[in-house]
């Protein structure tokens, strides 16, 4: 007989009511037993209510990771406001691209034809249209128009250079293995030879080139341009420099041995310090963001190899500060940066990052070999309120006080990072088994952005 028969459905309920009854009925089990048991469920049943209850109520924190790509080599070219520029290599071939930080995307840039636009500010607006090698700059301003063609040579990226006041560009000229120079002023719209510039094909001009912050000056391998009505563009002098970040005042090595601070509009020289005999200053002269306070490294030559042994922060009136560095063994010294207003200095040497607070001159160290061989990524970056870095497997944040905080962690080795101007997002690159991966994080979902540059709590 089946088991869909009613006859044996009616046996299988009558058996079961019977067995239930009988246990019920039994002295062993005890109604208070049983009312333990009930009470018991009842808890279970309440606690698995409240849970789900508190479950529906807990927030859902998305993935702090906005968009990842992978590719074979990633060789960084600038950052740009939110937009980060670079040549990336994958199965696909090789071509450049541009991460938009603000919005996420990612885009390939096109290789033969595309164009940029510049803003010169009063002077108008700049177009460089591309196709292949040929490149055109476009300047207009109202109605008025002015183009000029050239030859842009394979393996050249960023072959133009913009003052900062975008009274000026300078451009390549010649397709052969060395180019020179010329300088573009929109006002006058025309074109000058500038002297003494030959640079291989492969050169990147727009870091070649370093303005004054007025503009008025630009400088070329160590040469000093005034960047004016004369024409031919004239050398001022030749020496190796490094501008001032708010004057046109250049930090001047002269003989390995003296630092001179030298001003390119007046013409004044001040030697602010020079070297013991057998001693000298080892390029290059950093300064902080406001020009307050510059930073350089002296040394000794032994057997014909360089011992780094002491750091200087000055700022050209008092402030002497100087980190001495005892080694037996010849260094490199890399990396030598300072921050706003002289918080924090810091070098890498062997290996090691040393970062030093400049009120305290209390000192850390940390281990960025992996970061410092062989990469071109930045790995520190030091903001108003501290210092960011990344070391092995995170992205650290070392606050005014010297506290240190994790504000991100990977389980791949780090290469670099790039943060966007207002510090929302942390565009990170990690070393995979082969090439590298690139990821995009939003600071907001970590709870760790803010304009000022501390990244609040990480707890």
């Amino acid at each position: 007989m089946g088991a869909k028969d009613p006859s044996a459905r009616w046996f299988v309920w009558r058996r079961t009511r019977r067995r239930f009854h009988r246990i019920c009925m039994e002295p062993s089990v005890s109604p208070v037993r049983i009312a333990v048991l009930t009470g018991l469920l009842a808890a279970a049943f309440i606690c698995l209510l409240i849970w789900g209850w508190r479950d529906e109520e807990r927030p859902r924190v998305s993935s702090p990771i906005v968009q990842t790509a992978e590719f074979e080599k990633v060789k960084p070219e600038r950052l740009q406001e939110d937009r980060f520029f670079f040549r990336g290599k994958s199965g696909r071939g090789e071509a450049e691209y541009e991460w938009n930080l603000r919005t996420g995307a990612l885009l390939k840039v096109g290789e033969k034809s595309g164009t940029d636009v510049v803003s010169l500010g009063k002077h108008g607006v700049l177009t460089v249209l591309s196709e292949g090698a040929v490149r055109s700059m476009v300047v207009q301003k109202g109605s008025h128009r002015t183009r000029i063609a050239f030859n842009v040579p394979a393996g050249m990226h960023h072959p133009i250079s913009v003052s900062p006041q975008g009274d000026a560009i300078v451009y390549p000229v010649g397709d052969a293995e060395d180019v020179s120079l010329a300088l573009f002023r929109p006002k006058e719209g025309r074109s000058h030879p500038i002297p003494e510039t030959q640079f291989s094909s492969r050169t990147n001009i727009s870091s070649a080139v370093s303005w004054s912050p007025s503009g008025r000056f630009l400088s070329v391998a160590d040469r000093v341009y005034a960047v004016g009505d004369t024409v031919p563009v004239p050398i001022l002098r030749s020496a190796p420099g490094w501008w001032s970040p708010t004057a046109d005042v250049r930090a001047i090595v002269e003989d390995n041995r003296r630092l001179v601070l030298w001003n390119a509009v007046t013409g004044e020289r001040r030697v602010e310090f020079e070297t013991p005999s057998g001693e000298e200053i080892v390029p290059p002269v950093v300064w902080d963001p406001q020009g307050y306070y510059f930073a350089f490294a002296t040394g000794r030559r032994v057997s014909g190899e360089l011992f780094f042994e002491r750091v200087h922060v000055m700022d050209g009136q008092l402030y002497h500060y100087v980190e001495n560095e005892h080694n037996l063994q010849s260094t490199q010294l890399d990396r030598l940066m300072i921050g706003p207003g002289g918080g924090y200095v810091s070098y890498v040497i062997n290996g090691m990052l040393k970062l030093i607070h400049l009120r305290t001159q209390n000192s850390l160290v940390f281990d960025v070999y992996h970061q410092v061989a062989g990469q071109s990524h930045p790995f520190i970056r030091h903001e108003r309120n501290g210092v960011w870095l990344a070391e092995g497997h995170h992205i650290l944040f070392i606050d005014d006080g010297m506290k240190e905080r994790e504000i991100y962690r990977t389980s791949r080795p780090l290469m670099g990072f790039y943060l966007s101007p207002h510090l929302h997002r942390l565009l990170i690159v990690e070393k995979m088994p082969q090439g590298c991966k690139v990821s995009l994080i939003d600071l907001k979902r970590l709870g760790q952005s803010s304009s000022s540059g501390d990244p609040g709590n990480t707890g």
